[in-house]
């Protein structure tokens, strides 16, 4: 576990405490942990971040450590269990009421992740840390739910006009639900990811599979176990595994059902696309908590190790990096974790086309008339986006391995953009002085960026500096080609010799990069 070595044994206590069952390697390397000074700020932190007080709490207790924590950080922790446990048994006994008024509307519903997915990965529902309540609908069946909700006193909390509302179904996954009494908050999905992430679980057959749970003393449907399993390596994915209760949950549901049927997981994680997604939560499971994998589960591909190693690598880390950065690390991530093209050609598409969020800054207020308008400029604003945190970066010592994903991306983003612009009518780019002396330097500029980019977010193995030399310069032969097949333009010999200019003058900043960065600083 890459991490601050000053918190290591803090780490060590959250890792083996971080989870409902406590073997005895765990009481082991408990033991070992607390013989020392602990920073227990920090473990009280990490443990709320992470949704793992309830397990904290209970194996200290349980086991006979409790006693040797300081009384203020005992007192801090009981304080904390006892809020947990009341807001869960409140939201558990709203999830009876709100699936009682559901049923008695002749609305079939599934609620999933919370308390549904505690009863069946932990056997309690009391046990797991959660916020809100999700519960799945048919989509046919949405307005009804809706009125239910609004009927039983909630809001929905976002205003949406006809247009809003349509455009939000097709991308999103869920409406929310607010109720000033309680502060209770439930998110209505007609689908379990947002467009964008092309993670589809077919709804149908996950319906037809469903088994009965006991939730607030009433018989609910729930997730297969196959199909929860599924959807909680997709869930943990979509957000890098951020959180370590992700992680024990994947772990404590395989351990808890040894007789899952694991061909028919394979099978569906096939049909879905998400093989790799499933081979990482598994080999995270097995990774941070030793899980015994069975053996119709093969052995993880290279991918899959590399992410499951940054994700450990991030658990207990600060962030450091920019937002934009964060979402370009993110986006890259989740391309990595999908291993069908055309699921990462989805993911490209629906980010690039997906409407900005109804409550979003960047909306443009022009009317429902000029609605479209937001739709085309969303594409270019994320390549701004990309582009201004890569610029900001490169002239920079080498980047580590949280900003090569921007790097990359953003090498990706000029290059697109400057074949676009390519591809213009000559007339136009005339008036757009995107032709001429301008279209040059925007030549030389994009290969510069893109080949000090693409070099130093890839490995030398993978991308030899001759290599991604002769790439570059027959993308830009390409370009120059296709905008020959466009009216009004031709091939401009001058556009190729510049783009090799750029090229090498990446070639020699890329090898003296240090070397001038150092000079600078002195």
């Amino acid at each position: 576990m890459a991490s601050d070595s000053s918190n290591q044994s803090e780490i060590d206590l959250l890792l083996q405490c971080g989870r409902k069952s406590f073997g005895s390697r765990q009481t082991a390397l408990v033991e070992s942990a607390l013989n020392g000074p602990l920073n227990w700020t920090f473990i009280l932190d990490q443990a709320q971040h992470h949704c793992i007080l309830p397990f904290l709490y209970a194996n200290l207790r349980t086991h006979g450590y409790l006693d040797r924590a300081p009384s203020e950080v005992r007192d801090a922790l009981e304080a904390c269990i006892r809020g947990i446990a009341a807001r869960n048994l409140a939201l558990i006994g709203e999830l009876a009421r709100i699936l009682r008024a559901l049923e008695g509307a002749g609305i079939e519903a599934i609620p999933f992740k919370g308390p549904a997915a505690a009863v069946v990965a932990y056997g309690d529902s009391s046990v797991r840390t959660f916020a809100d309540l999700d519960i799945l609908v048919d989509p046919a069946d949405l307005d009804r739910a809706e009125a239910v909700l609004v009927e039983g006193g909630y809001q929905p909390a976002l205003a949406l006009t006809p247009r809003q509302k349509r455009d939000y179904l097709k991308t999103e996954c869920a409406l929310q639900f607010c109720r000033p009494i309680g502060k209770f908050v439930v998110e209505l999905h007609w689908r379990f990811f947002e467009r964008d992430a092309s993670l589809d679980l077919f709804i149908d057959t996950i319906w037809l599979r469903s088994t009965p749970i006991r939730i607030g003393g009433i018989s609910v449907p729930s997730l297969a176990v196959e199909d929860l399993l599924l959807y909680l390596c997709a869930h943990g994915t979509k957000h890098c595994w951020e959180r370590l209760e992700w992680i024990a949950c994947v772990a404590e549901l395989v351990e808890r059902h040894p007789h899952m049927d694991w061909q028919a997981v394979l099978a569906r994680a096939e049909q879905y696309g998400i093989v790799r997604v499933l081979h990482l939560g598994l080999w995270l499971s097995n990774s941070v908590y030793g899980v015994s994998l069975p053996t119709e589960i093969a052995g993880s591909d290279a991918v899959v190790r590399e992410l499951g190693q940054q994700v450990r690598s991030r658990l207990f880390s600060p962030e450091l990096n920019s937002h934009y950065d964060d979402r370009a690390s993110r986006f890259w991530f989740l391309l990595r974790s999908r291993e069908r093209f055309n699921d990462k050609f989805r993911v490209v598409l629906f980010s690039l086309i997906k409407p900005p969020h109804p409550e979003a800054s960047e909306w443009i207020s022009s009317g429902p008339k000029y609605a479209f308008v937001n739709h085309l400029l969303r594409p270019l604003r994320l390549l701004g986006e990309c582009a201004a945190v890569g610029l900001r970066r490169c002239f920079a010592p080498r980047m580590n391995s949280s900003s090569r994903s921007t790097e990359f991306l953003t090498a990706l983003a000029m290059l697109f953009l400057l074949g676009l612009l390519s591809f213009l009518p000559e007339p136009l780019k005339g008036r757009m002085a995107t032709s001429g002396t301008l279209h040059r330097m925007a030549h030389l500029a994009a290969f510069f960026f893109a080949f000090q980019f693409i070099g130093r977010s890839v490995s030398d193995r993978l991308a030899p500096s001759g290599a991604l030399a002769v790439a570059l310069m027959a993308f830009g032969a390409l370009i120059e080609f296709a905008q020959s097949k466009v009216y009004g333009n031709y091939l401009e010999y001058w556009d190729i010799r510049t783009d090799a200019v750029g090229v090498a003058l990446g070639f020699l900043y890329r090898q003296f990069s240090d070397w001038i960065a150092l000079a600078l600083r002195n």
